[in-house]
Order: structure tokens, then C-alpha cells, then sequence
């Protein structure tokens, strides 16, 4: 989808539906040439594809008109919003704009946010959480897609804590992976701890599923996954420095603030 698009659709897009639009969507894009089925546990092979061959056999094959759309990560300049919503103390969001899921960057990408963010250790935790004392929890992932990727940083402030200051520290600590390449131990920690979150979701059946469903659609090709481990294992100091130069610039930052709303006199 577009970046300029709201994912999912607004609410006049859904009421301007008709009926019609609707089953014109599921025919096309509802078929069987357009599916992707994982089955994963203890099975019989001939008997699935027996089970297969009776639920979607007799459904014809549609014709699927897709439209190409070209990478927009490019994002022009940042962008900040203020929301106020029902909660308890504030909710900071920093998110920047990253490359397709294709791109072999992504895999030093997904090392930095373990790094910020992931586990007690890390530095995120360590500095708002422990030492600040202004969070209650600090959270770090990147989301890739065909598109455009997104690498997010979640920091649950405590009541009547600035948002500032918790951007501050953010900001400080991507510019420190900017200017200093991260040492040895501190990579070699951050893999363990991606490879062991990889390995735990593939210790799952329904996590083997959807990591070959994953590949199969984004990349066609579901034995991507095999060469995932290798690949981030692969990963330099020097390309984390690259990766964050490259994709952490100002221009690629959003920034999402949730705070409290007013209590209403009763």
C-alpha cells in the first residue's frame, strides 16, 4: 500500500462500498491461484492433498490484475503527531522509514533494534528504566514489508513524565550507533539474542507455518528462511554504523506522543 494511504482503508472508503464491490474483490482475489497454504505438524502427505483437492478444487482460477507500485521510502521530511486517549501515564513512539523487505540491509537493521531495545540489556532499558528512572518499559522492532519497512522504539513512560526527555535519550542513543561502531561483545550479544527469538519462534508449529508462509509471499521463494540465521550471523560492526547513517536521518523520523486526556470533573 501507499504511504499516503491509510492502511486498511478509512471509514468513508468502507461505507462507500457496495455489495458488489465487495464480492468483486473476494472473486478475484480470493482463488486458489492467489493462496499460499502452509500445513505444518504430524500429517499424512496424501491424505492433505486429498483434503486440499476437496476444499478448493472445484474453485476456478480468477485472473489477478495487480497494481505495480514502486518503493516510496524516500520520506521528505519528519513528521510528529500528539494524541490524547484514555491512558494512564504517556506513551512515546519514534519510528523511521527503511527499505523493502528485499533489501540485505534489513538484517543489520533488525540488529539495532535489539540493541536499543530488546531485553533488560539493552541500552534503551538500561538508560530510561534503570538509570533514568522515568520508564516502566522500552521496546524496539522493525516490521519489513514488499514497500517500505518501518524500525519502531516504545517507550512506556511513568505518570507525569515529559516525552521530551525520553525522545532525547532516544535521539542520543541513535546518534552514538551513528558515531561509534558497537563493540564486538555487544553484536555478538545482540545475535544470540535475535538468532534465540528465531529459533523459539520455529520451536512452534504455527511459528514454522507462518515463516515459510512469510517467505513463500513476500520473497516466492519459502526456502528464504534457511539462509536468514547465516545472514544476520554475517553481520558486521561496520554495517550497523552504515545501516544507521543510512536510514536513521532526521527526515525519516516519525514521532507518535500519547498522553492522558483531561479527567472530567464528575
Amino acid at each position: 500500500f501507499s504511504m499516503k494511504l491509510v492502511e486498511g482503508g478509512t471509514l468513508a472508503d468502507l461505507n462507500a462500498a457496495s455489495m458488489d464491490d465487495m464480492r468483486s474483490f473476494y472473486k478475484r482475489y480470493y482463488s486458489p491461484n492467489n493462496a499460499v497454504i502452509v500445513v505444518a505438524g504430524d500429517f499424512n502427505s496424501a491424505q492433505v492433498k486429498t483434503w486440499l483437492q476437496d476444499a478448493y478444487g472445484s474453485m476456478p482460477q480468477e485472473k489477478i490484475e495487480r497494481k505495480v507500485h514502486e518503493p516510496e521510502w524516500d520520506q521528505p521530511k519528519m513528521q510528529e503527531k500528539l494524541i490524547k486517549r484514555n491512558v494512564q501515564s504517556p506513551i512515546l513512539t519514534t519510528a523511521y522509514l527503511t527499505p523493502p523487505a528485499s533489501n540485505a540491509d534489513t538484517f543489520a537493521l533488525n540488529l539495532i533494534a535489539v540493541i536499543l531495545g530488546q531485553g533488560e540489556s539493552s541500552r534503551l532499558h538500561r538508560k530510561l528504566v534503570y538509570q533514568n528512572q522515568t520508564a516502566t518499559a522500552v521496546r524496539s522492532g522493525c516490521a519489513d514489508a514488499i514497500l517500505a519497512g518501518k524500525c519502531m522504539v516504545y517507550v512506556y513512560l511513568k505518570p507525569n513524565i515529559a516525552p521530551q526527555s525520553a525522545l532525547k535519550v532516544v535521539d542520543e542513543e541513535i546518534r552514538n550507533l551513528k558515531e561509534r561502531k558497537v563493540t564486538a561483545k555487544e553484536l555478538e550479544k545482540a545475535k544470540n539474542n535475535y538468532v534465540m527469538d528465531y529459533v523459539n519462534q520455529l520451536a512452534k508449529i504455527n511459528g514454522r507455518a507462518e515463516a515459510l508462509a512469510y517467505n513463500e509471499i513476500l520473497f516466492s521463494d519459502y526456502s528464504r528462511l534457511f539462509s536468514d540465521i547465516p545472514s544476520v550471523q554475517a553481520v558486521t560492526s561496520e554495517q550497523i554504523q552504515t545501516a544507521a547513517k543510512k536510514y536513521f536521518k532526521p527526515q525519516h523520523k516519525n514521532v507518535v506522543i500519547v498522553m492522558p486526556e483531561a479527567k472530567k470533573e464528575i
